[in-house]
């Protein structure tokens, strides 16, 4: 539960995407896929293939890096650190960069934190911290501590089923 290793584009959906549904794009927002320099920060697609003007659900079915990493040049680092922080994600101080965009970062994220993260887009947008300790009982049966979740609210519902409705269209015809 502790160990952390870079995201990849897994991160996508936590720091670019939901974000962006929060600030008003839509999964029909088109977004320019072609080589971009960001400041010096040159990312490129797998197989360094282009596919133009794309919607924002074919950027994330398809994992497309430079509309991603664009997204998050848009909204702004610091913005999209903060929306992750609330899905549970932790940075490290020298995550300031948008490679983050494509799970760069200087430690990386646990399992569990990206469990809890994608479990509230699942949840309508309400997070609730991921626990491993449900109950403890004695050896009758008595319940000595119940876990109750405090969900809080990170996102619009109608974000969140957005967002998992382009994370399903990945599944059925993307990466």
């Amino acid at each position: 539960v502790r160990i952390r290793r870079q995201p990849g584009s897994v991160i996508k959906p936590i720091l670019v995407y939901a974000p962006a549904l929060e600030s008003g794009y839509t999964a029909a927002t088109m977004l320019l896929d072609e080589q971009a320099d960001f400041m010096g920060y040159r990312p490129g697609n797998a197989g360094d293939a282009y596919l133009g003007w794309v919607t924002m659900r074919e950027a994330v079915t398809k994992s497309l890096n430079v509309p991603a990493v664009s997204v998050m040049s848009q909204l702004g680092v610091d913005s999209a650190k903060a929306f992750a922080a609330m899905l549970g994600v932790t940075f490290d101080p020298r995550d300031q960069s948008l490679a983050l965009a494509l799970g760069g970062f200087t430690y990386g994220v646990s399992p569990m934190q990206m469990a809890g993260a994608y479990a509230a887009f699942g949840n309508g947008g309400v997070y609730n911290a991921p626990t491993t300790i449900q109950r403890i009982t004695d050896a009758s049966g008595n319940v000595l501590h119940q876990n109750v979740p405090l969900g809080r609210r990170v996102m619009q519902a109608s974000n969140a089923y957005v967002l998992t409705s382009m994370l399903q269209s990945a599944v059925k015809s993307g990466t």
